[in-house]
């Protein structure tokens, strides 16, 4: 049986490294939550290359040689089709990430027990807020439910939270109707939901964990944890400065001559103070109209070549300072039918046998479908990341429809055998709102195993195969073997040859630790020495 663990392939760059807009599809942004402070707002790349706001992110966003973890660009996509803590029997064992299914059904970083940020919370009635951007699912949202530490809960650096730290049940648990109530809200133009909890009494620091729960159609449910810490008085969450840029209207590629609005509007914090800036190689193309307010306007002139077109926002205020820019690619003036999406993938990587890719494409109304319906499955002669990469594009593009993926030549889309060249295009009059590059891996066969005898020479060849499965398929395609042209002591199996796939039948006696033989004689055919192990199938 073969087991998989699903990913998402990074897509597109909005911060030295990645952008954070890559995958779906939501998280809590308040009160604060661990992948808030760490994720939406502190990147793995800042703690590296730059100035963070929450250093103690460096605990679980530096790997032990040094290097970035990428998982922390995920950090909207800790989810699972379950039906959620209330009704989940056994529970996981990862309490933050409900054993993500993104994150191979295992701990995420959020799960570490670090010191993580907190934030201040009173008791009673408190203000959570689902930021939905990467997939807002308003139609087909059922609840969301919140459970909180028992009120003797001391949270301990190093030891990882369990259910047993828990009440058992949610103290806030609100249904969506599709109605907006004065408990709940839907903020459509923000791609938010808010809602008010009545938050139990607690002392010192505790931990919330929340989740939002779409109907039965998918039973999608993204889970987060909080990280707070009680007092007296008013309930006194500090909102973390955050800059955050919003061009109107959207885009991320602009043509010819025109205008955009700069709005910074939505940066998180209290009495900010703005600051806009732009960059381009040639900046006399580009004015701002007033760079110290949250709304302004950015005029441009019609280029003679493409310009990369960098906008910065500095929002600050007495609590500190957050920083921001988007990349706007700058085209001169032509007719185009094409969206640019941004790259297939950024990471030129090789696959495996029995690995599956596709296409998946975010619709205006929430829905998702994947191109081609089943996946492109991966064999031997497509695991390199310049074939793969052109074999998806072209069957995406011989579909003829909204979507195509290669490079851009006057309007049209031409797949290159160049992984790190084909861009993801969407037809400009499309309901399609994204689309991203969807990554099934395939875990190797377990119960087959293939070892080469000792003796070969270059005429002879045997191999040991030890296998469970009545029939098994070794694929001869990167042996050097052509099996047209040998000569096959088949021993103790039964074999038909099907191109460069030798189908093997086996004997009862042959198992997962009791190998058969089987053997090549070369004859007049090049000699067989050196040559590389078949893969089981």
């Amino acid at each position: 049986m073969h087991t998989q663990k699903t990913y998402l392939i990074m897509l597109a760059i909005a911060s030295s490294i990645i952008s954070s807009n890559v995958f779906a599809h939501g998280y809590i942004e308040q009160p604060p939550s661990r992948n808030y402070f760490c994720g939406a707002v502190t990147k793995p790349d800042q703690i590296l290359y730059g100035t963070p706001q929450y250093k103690e992110c460096a605990a679980v966003f530096i790997m032990p040689d040094g290097s970035i973890n990428n998982d922390g660009y995920n950090y909207m996509s800790i989810l699972s089709h379950t039906k959620g803590a209330k009704e989940v029997r056994p529970l996981p064992k990862n309490v933050c990430g409900f054993d993500s299914e993104a994150f191979g059904h295992g701990k995420t970083l959020w799960d570490e027990p670090i010191n993580w940020p907190t934030s201040n919370m009173k008791s009673g009635s408190n203000q959570f807020v689902w930021n939905i951007s990467f997939g807002p699912h308003f139609s087909d949202t059922d609840q969301f439910r919140y459970w909180i530490t028992k009120p003797d809960f001391k949270y301990q650096v190093g030891k990882p939270l369990s259910w047993n730290d828990f009440e058992s049940t949610p103290f806030c648990e609100i249904k969506w109707t599709g109605q907006s109530t004065s408990t709940l809200q839907a903020d459509y133009a923000a791609n938010k939901f808010k809602m008010l909890c009545n938050v139990p009494k607690r002392e010192g620091r505790h931990v919330i964990y929340g989740e939002w729960g779409r109907t039965p159609s998918t039973y999608e449910r993204f889970h987060s944890c909080m990280d707070v810490v009680f007092s007296g008085g008013e309930s006194t969450i500090v909102t973390p400065v955050v800059a955050k840029i919003n061009i109107e209207p959207s885009s991320d590629k602009i043509t010819g001559a025109g205008s955009l609005t700069l709005n910074g509007s939505s940066s998180q914090g209290e009495s900010l103070s703005y600051s806009w800036s732009i960059s381009a190689a040639n900046t006399s193309l580009y004015s701002i109209q007033n760079a110290k307010l949250a709304k302004t306007t950015l005029f441009y002139a019609n280029p003679k070549e493409r310009n990369d077109l960098t906008v910065s926002l500095l929002v600050s205020n007495k609590n500190g300072n957050s920083s921001t820019s988007k990349v706007i690619i700058h085209e001169p003036a032509v007719t185009s039918v094409w969206r640019d999406l941004g790259l297939l993938t950024h990471e030129a990587k090789a696959l495996q046998v029995g690995d599956k890719i596709s296409i998946r494409a975010v619709f205006k109304n929430g829905q998702d479908i994947y191109y081609p319906t089943n996946g492109m499955l991966i064999n031997s002669s497509l695991q390199s990341a310049n074939e793969w990469t052109y074999a998806l594009a072209n069957q995406i593009n011989a579909l003829n429809g909204d979507l195509a993926i290669g490079v851009d030549t006057n309007g049209k889309i031409t797949p290159v055998k160049d992984a790190n060249s084909n861009r993801i295009y969407v037809k400009t009059n499309s309901n399609i709102q994204n689309a991203y590059l969807w990554f099934v891996e395939a875990t190797p066969l377990s119960n087959c195993t293939v070892k080469k005898q000792s003796g070969a020479n270059p005429w002879w060849a045997g191999f040991d195969i030890a296998t469970d499965k009545p029939n098994i398929d070794l694929d001869f395609a990167n042996t050097g073997i052509d099996l047209a042209k040998v000569r096959i002591d088949k021993g103790a199996f039964t074999v038909t040859v099907t191109g460069s796939i030798l189908r093997l039948t086996k004997p009862a006696w042959v198992n997962a630790t009791t190998a058969g033989y089987i053997g090549f004689n070369a004859d007049n055919y090049a000699p067989l020495v050196g040559n590389s192990l078949p893969q089981c199938k």
